[in-house]
């Protein structure tokens, strides 16, 4: 259920779109989730709204990050967190994508 508060957020946004959008595309940072589990919900939390019926997009952007040690490049993320380690080292690291919930409209 980590998708739970970026869904509630992309919610919110369509919402204040004028008018709300027959498509739009989600740029959903791993981080914050699956995109299969993020729609799956997304539609459960839309039906019988004024939302139901548009047509999602999700990218799913994978994490990257860099880290003092020198480490800088895609890591593997199973799970939602709010923030992740180096492999090389173990040190957290910073995050340069991979968090990301942006709303577009199509």
């Amino acid at each position: 259920m980590h998708e739970f508060g970026s869904v509630q957020k992309a919610i919110q946004d369509i919402r204040k779109m004028k008018p709300v959008p027959k498509k739009v595309k989600i740029v959903l940072g791993k981080m914050r989730g699956s995109a299969k589990a993020f729609e799956e919900m997304f539609r459960e939390y839309t039906r019988e709204t004024e939302l139901e019926c548009i047509e999602l997009k999700i990218e799913q952007v994978p994490v990257k990050i860099k880290c003092e040690c020198g480490l800088e490049g895609l890591v593997r993320v199973t799970e939602h967190v709010h923030f992740a380690r180096c492999p090389k080292c173990g040190q957290v690291a910073d995050v340069l994508q991979g968090n990301e919930l942006k709303i577009v409209s199509e």
